[in-house]
């Protein structure tokens, strides 16, 4: 099983991290480029680890996009 969810803190960080913990595979989805800092930066480490152990961290926005509401 994969699961895939937004990188937002919260419900979101919790959902990669369990999945994470018990072996399984994520896809995270951002709301920003991939080539910018990381939102929320707090979860840097948890984009990392998601790539690390297979899983992939993707977005839809050109790869230069900032955080925007």
């Amino acid at each position: 099983m994969v699961v895939s969810s937004g990188l937002a803190r919260g419900v979101d960080t919790a959902a990669h991290t369990a999945t994470l913990d018990a072996g399984g595979r994520t896809v995270a989805v951002v709301g920003t480029g991939i080539a910018v800092p990381m939102y929320p930066p707090e979860n840097r480490g948890l984009a990392d680890r998601t790539v690390a152990e297979g899983g992939a961290v993707v977005s839809q926005f050109w790869p230069t996009a900032g955080p925007a509401r």
